[in-house]
Parts: structure tokens; sequence; C-alpha cells
């Protein structure tokens, strides 16, 4: 997910720099090769010489720790300029998000803000995704950063709380749609089992009102 939505922030001409996080698979760092060749933007593995004096940080990493584990590198290294933003479009968990925006905060001077997004890669290269963010109400910073480079590939911005709450919404989210699968997959098997086809069946479902 990470590659699409760094292609339509690129794309928009709203990106400087795109850092692939070392550990990356060899087909993430193929794509972000391919996607700095295609706008012109360099694309580095170093992360502290991309983000030096950027006023707006996106990362989008398979975990929580993984962005914990950025955030200490930078702050080491004196990388993150004070009053920058770090939006966190990790698939993350709320406590994490808690961690690294009073980390940025005491350590960077930097206002963290998770912002979970719901939609897939077919709605990141669409720019029609859904984010969900999660930041104090005083300092979603909207106006200056925020909504102008979010919406290079979403077309619904939801500000669902306090820190964490973006990341809290799309867990639910992601469990209710577990729990439809879930439900389908046992109503199919049971009328399997009374001699109905599973086809049948659903033609019939997704033809209802």
């Amino acid at each position: 997910m990470g590659a699409k939505l760094a292609k339509k922030i690129v794309t928009a001409e709203t990106c400087s720099g795109l850092a692939v996080f070392r550990g990356r698979s060899p087909g993430t760092i193929a794509a972000a090769t391919a996607l700095g060749e295609e706008s012109g933007v360099e694309v580095t593995p170093d992360v502290e010489a991309t983000v030096k004096g950027a006023d707006v940080i996106f990362t989008c990493l398979p975990r929580s720790g993984d962005v914990h584990t950025i955030a200490n590198d930078l702050i080491s290294s004196s990388s993150i300029k004070p009053g920058s933003v770090w939006i966190d479009c990790t698939s993350g968990d709320p406590a994490g998000a808690q961690a690294v925006a009073l980390l940025l905060k005491e350590k960077a001077d930097c206002m963290y803000m998770d912002c979970a997004v719901s939609g897939g890669p077919k709605g990141a290269e669409a720019g029609t995704l859904t984010c969900m963010l999660g930041a104090p109400e005083d300092s979603v910073p909207f106006a200056t950063y925020g909504k102008a480079m979010l919406s290079t590939f979403s077309k619904n911005i939801v500000h669902c709380g306090e820190t964490g709450s973006g990341f809290a919404v799309k867990a639910v989210n992601n469990a209710m749609m577990a729990t439809h699968i879930l439900v389908a997959a046992e109503g199919l098997t049971a009328l399997k089992a009374h001699g109905v086809d599973p086809t049948v069946a659903l033609a019939a479902i997704n033809g209802s009102p």
C-alpha cells in the first residue's frame, strides 16, 4: 500500500524525496526505484537524508514497531525539522501511535498523527481512499499540510479523535469485514450441505435489494 500512496503523492508534486525503509523486500525496493525514475523524485535507502528539512513526513509500514524504530533513529541523528508534521498511514495499533506521538513531541518538536486508510490498493490508485485521522483536535494541520497531501489519495478524510483513534477505527473496521467474510463462508457451507449450489446462492443473494 505504501508504494501506491507514494505514487499519488509524488504525481501531485507534493513530495521532494522517497526513502525505502531498510530491510524491505526486493519487490518494494524495485517499485520505489521505478517510481523515482518515472517522477524524477530521488529514491534512497537513506531515511535520515530524505527527512532532513522536510515539513511533512509520511510513513506507511507493516507495523507500529517499525515506525517507532525509524522515529528513534531520526531523533538520534537530529534529522527531524522542529515544527514538522508526521503522518503515519501504517495499519498500526493505538497504543503504538500514542507512544510514537509522545516521543516525537518531546524529543523532536514534531506533531504526529495516525492516519489509517481504507479502500485497498485499487482505492489508492484511484485516489478514493478513506483516511481515519487520530490527533488532538486543535493540532490537526489541515490548512497548512494535511488536507492537500491526503487529498492526493483520498476522497473522505475523517478526524476520528485523539491520537490512536484512527488506528482504532481501522482495526474495528477490519474486524467487522473479517466477521462478514466468516459469516458468508459459514452460510455458503450450510447451503452446500443442503444441496444448494453456492454459485446459484450467491447470484440470488447478490441480486437482492
